[in-house]
């Protein structure tokens, strides 16, 4: 079967890196890791004015029409140049949920302003102390007359400081997962930035006696957990295709190191060890695009897709690790210096290694499917 890009997709594919090119070269993307929002405003605009934000939103809210492919096809650009800005968190994740859970009237409020990138919005569900669990424990939605009082605290909120939005899941007594959009500047909210090794922008969001009204619930309460899972599920793709641009970047980058590269005479390139390192590079990056883009377009087509997922997302984070482990072999100590680039996607590759699940999470997931005989359900 061909898991190729058809001509619009291609189009997307070649119009992004052009434009990332010339608008984010990695001397932007080190100055981005030191400014409070951690992405540019007119970059913004300029990525809404392209579509993007609105790229996987029906037309019918103001989006673009496209589908998950589109995603993967952007996302590999953006992986490639480590484009900072909010757009996962607010275009993919939050609008996505809005999209699978909201009413008709949600939708119609909401999803407009996301896609023409006048709001920012974000994705609040990761707790502390359950590891990789998607589902809330801790956070909890409390009817209280015509709204809901929510108390609990959320990790690694990415980008709260600039959302105006946060899709936040919680608990209903024994009803299950109830989503709530949460405006970030409501009485109770707290956004706390936690430093990471990636410098990207990320927060704890403590919700104290937060009051929300019940228009700004998503769905029926307790009835979330099966849209959240399907954004859980694109999520991951997404992310995938993401680890895919910044690994071909890493070895673009290496084997052209490793041809300038003069050591006894002659380019490192030429010495076998040197060259079968670059060779199992490939090795990952092809088979990473394979397995994400089996898996994307099972997703995409309604199909059961729990294995290619969880296939997908344990080799592609496997192969980041692997990726940026050799490539600082070859480069050598220099690789860890500000001057080289590397450095820079290494730092962000453990970030989205670790994130929506690391390696050891999923193939426990393939695990149990295969000791149940069932390999086309996850426990998420």
């Amino acid at each position: 079967m061909d898991y190729g890009y058809n001509e619009e997709q291609l189009l997307l594919q070649r119009t992004a890196r052009d434009f990332l090119e010339n608008e984010c070269p990695p001397s932007f993307v080190k100055e981005m890791e030191f400014n409070d929002l951690g992405y540019s405003p007119e970059h913004w605009r300029k990525v809404s004015e392209l579509g993007w934000t609105k790229l996987a939103i029906p037309e019918r809210y103001g989006g673009g029409g496209g589908d998950l492919i589109h995603l993967i096809a952007l996302y590999e650009e953006f992986g490639r140049a480590l484009f900072p800005s909010p757009h996962f968190p607010s275009a993919v994740q939050a609008a996505q949920l809005i999209l699978a859970a909201g009413s008709e009237e949600q939708k119609a409020e909401l999803l407009p302003r996301i896609a023409s990138g006048e709001f920012v919005a974000t994705l609040a569900y990761a707790e502390a102390g359950f590891t990789y669990d998607p589902a809330p424990k801790v956070t909890t939605a409390a009817p209280n007359g015509d709204q809901f009082t929510l108390n609990g605290t959320k990790l690694f909120v990415r980008d709260a400081h600039v959302a105006q939005y946060i899709v936040c899941t919680a608990v209903t007594g024994d009803k299950g997962v109830t989503l709530l959009v949460v405006d970030r500047d409501a009485p109770g909210v707290t956004i706390t930035p936690t430093p990471t090794l990636a410098q990207d922008k990320q927060h704890a969001v403590e919700f104290q006696n937060v009051a929300v009204p019940k228009s700004r619930v998503l769905g029926q309460p307790g009835e979330g957990w099966a849209a959240f899972n399907k954004v859980h599920q694109i999520s991951v793709a997404v992310q995938c295709a993401w680890m895919i641009g910044a690994m071909q970047a890493i070895l673009d980058m290496t084997v052209d190191y490793a041809k300038t590269r003069i050591q006894f005479g002659r380019p490192i390139g030429s010495f076998q060890a040197v060259s079968h390192k670059c060779s199992e590079m490939v090795v990952m990056v092809d088979g990473s695009r394979f397995l994400t883009y089996e898996a994307a377009w099972k997703l995409k087509e309604g199909l059961p897709c729990e294995k290619e997922l969880a296939m997908a997302k344990s080799w592609v984070s496997q192969s980041m690790e692997s990726c940026s482990y050799e490539a600082h072999q070859i480069h050598g100590g220099i690789g860890l210096t500000w001057d080289y680039d590397l450095q820079l996607y290494s730092r962000r590759g453990k970030l989205y290694e670790m994130t929506l699940g690391d390696v050891e999470y999923y193939r426990q997931e393939l695990a149990e499917m295969a000791a149940t005989g069932d390999l086309t359900k996850a426990r998420y």
